[in-house]
């Protein structure tokens, strides 16, 4: 066996994360020391350590092995070797490798060793890695904590129980430890950590010795000098708050230097220019029993006079004209000169040369006073240089994701155009992909002028993930089921998409399985492929067993128990005599007799869908599925967002099954496919125009798009329909305003509206081609859920239209991963399409509005909603009944709670 560098310890330097250090730790190790130390075994000689033959070199690495891995599985390293398995040795390439290694932070020692993997053959190597842990964390505690509680503590550190301990993290979480401290108006307070041997020799225990001091609590804020802005109104703008009952009340000097800049900020934003807090002043009381300062805080303020914007010129543009730049202002000469509106103004004008290239540019402005009249005027100046272009496109942190991955979602080339749209465009679409938690640039100086190098330093994150969880519906039929998935939304590395999804309810069982490759050939061409299998127990269905029975080619056929007898759907006269509404029609009426006097049957004036029929009169069934499909799109990058055309077909196969002895379906369909294997074929055509920065959390943009269903017809099969499906959202952002580092206060608003409708089909083959609407199974009928479509309503289904659209305001709580969200929504269903036209609105939409909590993380899409239903009849609000906080029953009491997983509503 071979033993590569020597005993690669590593020194201070590179605990610090010093690459120049290891790079030259590693290079005196290759001059000083024999590369390669041969260990003997029993398919091969034992070659002398001072052989120089160096056999190894260039010869094929076949295999990767760890010893000495205690708690780290070596699956969890093959991300970092695979890709050198196959390649050739080389001195190089083994201290990449090492480098790698060291990197995840894993180990304290890593020993690299060879053998010969060709039984003695010497035609290739397998490398093994003689490695000793860094040491278990096993326990973390703290002591000296007396006002923040352990659990406090435990949520602002990195590192837990079962960790690998490093003194990078260690450092780092020391540092957390203090800034909480800080923040929390501890000045003085000290922490200092103390490591003690486990239980066994490789665990560690970690105890933060923490000595807190005095904390400082502001007991009162007052203003001087402010003459137009009220010290309310300052105070609500300062992070800065006064010990009360709902306020901690913590001095931090940071949180106060901030609060300086958020008050001049305001004044310069009503035009007081030169606004500024000229001091501080500080009074303290000590209390020495609570180990508490109090402070009174006088902030003096010199507000300044106001200001209004005069002219605004430009000099020195040649690339774009006096006028292209005027359009880039939004404010007027005239107006109260904000500072914050011209710096958005200023902004622009820099934007439009960055965002095509000339980001050598230098865009400066000179102010001009007219202390007289109070009037700013600014001339801006432009030193215009030639386009930037990138030399380099720089990849880093993939340790899974291959870079032509990566690279393909980029909308620019190595040689291109510096664009700093393009670069945020790009960003915005890695970001898409939820492959990777954090991506920075960096725009490092290229080797010549005018070029630059654009480096991309990714984390990536867990792209594989278990669902599993429940979803309530707010029905009676199936109000819980299970769901079970596991996706891998970048499998292999290569960007594919491969995954099984299982839902199983008291009445619907599924499994998915589905595959798809995004970039075929290299092109923004996708492919899907997807596999279905299911089982659906259909219940409450009219049948028509029981007298009356009607034969199937009675066009005035309706559901038992009703008779199909014609009445008047309102209080009218006929031949002299007054008939109220419900009265039957006396005798047989014409088609001028139904128009003329609005007459409706009498199960469409007992509410058709909604009418009570009796349970002797309604039936079950159960629907076994098959269905195998392939789908294929392209994506277009055009100046109004990203336009998708794509389209696909698929195979089903059906079977109903229920006791013809008991039951006979009202459907004529559904007793024709009794007992035999339906052919169900698709053809699905979509296209798309999408604009959102965020497709999995928008906070700007729009979509729209539309999907056609193309079910039977000139496909052939069983059923025959075609299903529209159109789709419409918007996003803006209100604000954003920072906060913390951490931490925007931002709010979004978000409009989406879906109105889906089942038509029909433009060719029916014989024997239905004699069928006036839309040959359609139940099951693929619309419906409501109380989950996705009207969220918490009781389900109701067998519809032919249905119309959602949803109001939402949303707040980062946690930007990546929890937000709040606050909406209205409006359901409609109609069960003929008819009805969409002829029906009020009002009448038939189901509205809801609420609030709750989601998850923005792909391994944990889960939404919580409390929620509130109500419907609109003759202009008065009609509250439901819900059960959660209505332990009386009160009529129009309670809210429904809305618990789901999946992903976004359209």
């Amino acid at each position: 066996m071979f033993l590569f560098g020597g005993r690669a310890r590593r020194d201070v330097l590179w605990r610090c994360g010093s690459a120049a250090a290891v790079t030259l730790f590693f290079s005196l190790f290759w001059l000083s020391t024999p590369q390669l130390l041969w260990a003997q075994n029993s398919s091969s000689p034992t070659v002398d350590i001072t052989d120089d033959t160096e056999w190894y070199i260039d010869k094929p690495i076949t295999e990767v092995r760890f010893d000495g891995l205690q708690s780290i599985n070596q699956n969890d390293l093959s991300a970092i070797y695979t890709p050198y398995i196959g390649q050739r040795y080389s001195s190089a390439l083994l201290s990449d490798l090492q480098r790698r290694l060291y990197s995840l932070d894993y180990f304290d020692q890593i020993v690299a060793l060879a053998e010969d993997a060709s039984g003695g053959r010497q035609e290739n190597i397998r490398l093994v890695f003689q490695v000793v842990e860094n040491a278990i964390i096993e326990n973390i505690s703290y002591e000296g904590n007396q006002r923040l509680a352990d659990g406090v503590l435990r949520d602002e550190v990195l590192l837990k129980n079962g960790d690998i301990l490093t003194n990078i993290k260690l450092r780092t979480d020391q540092e957390a430890l203090q800034q909480l401290y800080i923040r929390r108006g501890f000045p003085s307070v000290t922490i200092t950590e103390r490591i003690e041997d486990g239980q066994n020799a490789t665990s560690k225990r970690i105890i933060f010795e923490i000595n807190e001091g005095n904390q400082s609590l502001v007991r009162e804020i007052r203003f001087e000098g402010n003459g137009t802005v009220t010290g309310v109104t300052l105070a609500a703008l300062m992070r800065t708050k006064t010990q009360s009952l709902f306020e901690r009340g913590e001095l931090s000097e940071a949180v106060l230097e901030q609060d300086r800049t958020i008050i001049e900020e305001h004044y310069q934003s009503l035009g007081y220019i030169d606004a500024q807090v000229r001091d501080i002043i500080r009074e303290s009381e000590l209390d020495e029993e609570g180990a508490r300062i109090y402070y009174i805080l006088q902030v003096i303020i010199d507000e300044g006079e106001q200001y209004v914007l005069g002219s605004i010129e430009f000099s020195g543009n040649q690339i774009y004209s006096t006028e292209e730049l005027q359009n880039e202002i939004r404010m007027q000469p005239g107006d109260v000169l904000s500072a914050r509106r011209f710096e958005s103004d200023f902004q622009r004008i820099s934007n439009l040369y960055f965002d095509n290239g000339y980001i050598f540019n230098t865009v400066n402005r000179r102010e001009i006073r007219n202390e007289e009249d109070n009037i700013i005027s600014y001339i801006i100046e432009i030193n215009e240089q030639d386009r930037a272009h990138i030399e380099n496109i720089i990849l880093r942190g993939n340790t899974r994701t291959k870079d032509r991955v990566i690279l393909r979602e980029l909308p620019f080339e190595e040689g291109e155009v510096f664009s700093a749209a393009k670069i945020r465009q790009g960003i915005f679409n890695l970001f898409n992909l939820q492959y990777f938690g954090n991506i920075v640039p960096e725009t490092p100086q290229g080797s010549a002028e005018g070029l630059m190098d654009l480096i991309l330093n990714v984390e990536e994150g867990q792209t594989a993930d278990i669902r599993f969880g429940l979803a309530f519906g707010g029905n009676s039929e199936f109000p819980i089921s299970l769901q079970l998935g596991w996706r891998d939304r970048n499998f292999l590395g290569e960007g594919y998409t491969f995954g099984a999804d299982l839902q199983v309810s008291f009445v619907a069982q599924q499994i998915d399985l589905s595959f798809i490759e995004p970039w075929l050939a290299g092109e923004p061409w996708s492919l899907r492929g997807d596999l279905s299998l299911s089982r659906v127990a259909i219940s409450r269905i009219r049948q028509d067993i029981l007298h009356p029975i009607f034969p199937d080619n009675d066009s005035n056929a309706v559901p038992d128990p009703f008779t199909g007898q014609y009445v008047f759907s309102r209080d009218t006269t006929y031949n002299g005599a007054p008939y109220r509404a419900g009265d039957p029609f006396p005798g047989a009426p014409t088609s001028g007799d139904i128009n003329t006097h609005n007459l409706v049957t009498d199960y469409s004036y007992a509410g058709g869908q909604r009418a009570v029929i009796p349970e002797e009169y309604l039936m079950n069934y159960v629907v076994w599925g098959a269905a195998i499909g392939a789908s294929t799109g392209y994506r277009f990058a055009t100046p109004v967002g990203q336009l998708r055309i794509g389209g696909g077909l698929s195979v089903g196969f059906e079977f109903i099954e229920y006791d013809r002895t008991v039951f006979r379906p009202f459907d004529q369909q559904l007793r024709a496919g009794w007992n035999r294997l339906a052919l169900v074929n698709r053809l699905i055509l979509r296209t798309a125009l999408d604009d959102r920065d965020l497709f999995y959390n928008p906070s700007s943009g729009y979509y729209i798009g539309q999907v056609f269903n193309f079910t039977g017809g000139f496909l052939f099969g069983d059923r025959h329909y075609i299903r529209s499906d159109t789709r419409g959202e918007l996003y803006f952002t209100l604000f954003d305003v920072p906060v913390s580092e951490e931490w925007n206060f931002k709010l979004v608003m978000g409009f989406q509206t879906l109105f889906s409708a089942i038509l029909p089909h433009f060719f029916t083959p014989a024997p239905f081609n004699v069928q006036p609407l839309p040959v359609a199974a139940t099951q693929d009928l619309l419906y409501i859920d109380g989950v996705f479509f009207g969220r918490g309503w009781p389900l109701q289904r067998n519809a032919e239209a249905l119309w959602d659209s949803i109001v939402e305001l949303k707040m980062p709580i946690v930007e990546r991963i929890l937000w709040l969200d606050l909406f209205i929504e409006g359901a409609a269903l109609w069960e003929d399409l008819e009805q969409v036209t002829s029906a009020n609105l009002l009448d038939v939409m189901r509205f809801t509005f609420g609030g709750g909590i989601r998850f923005t993380i792909p391994q944990f899409p889960i939404r919580f909603y409390i929620a509130k239903r109500f419907r609109v009849n003759n202009g008065v609000i009609e509250w439901q009944t819900s059960p959660l906080f209505n332990g009386a029953n009160i009529p129009g009491g309670g809210v429904d709670l809305v618990f789901s997983i999946g992903t976004d509503l359209f």
